[in-house]
């Protein structure tokens, strides 16, 4: 996200969509490519989201959590970082009904991991 934070984010966004394509390209198990995946797609739903790209973000965001959901174990914390993420992107979009719900889900995941709140961006 180096490209983000220097504001090069039309540059970013086309890294991260060549990122995504490879991954589903390369064939990796089942389990790493949604987990690389679910990476990407959040990602790009923040860079798009930067750009004003606000379909498309929401599309992204939606992917990654989608994508996180069947992951196990450890990367509970993605999976609630996904959730959190469209629920932020939800209430800057001022829709509060539904965005309670991920980012209390996000909370649910986390609460028996000890964790208060995911990181998120």
């Amino acid at each position: 996200m180096a490209y983000r934070a220097l504001g090069r984010k039309t540059e970013a966004k086309e890294l991260i969509s060549s990122a995504c394509n490879m991954i589903r390209r390369e064939g990796q198990s089942i389990k790493a490519q949604h987990s690389e995946l679910a990476m990407m797609l959040g990602n790009l739903g923040i860079v798009c989201e930067n750009l004003g790209e606000d379909d498309l973000a929401e599309r992204y965001l939606r992917d990654a959590v989608d994508f996180a959901r069947v992951k196990p174990g450890k990367s509970q914390i993605d999976y609630a970082r996904t959730l959190y993420n469209l629920g932020s992107f939800l209430i800057k979009k001022d829709r509060y009904d539904e965005a309670e719900s991920f980012v209390r889900a996000a909370r649910d995941v986390v609460r028996p991991l000890g964790k208060i709140s995911p990181r998120s961006r």
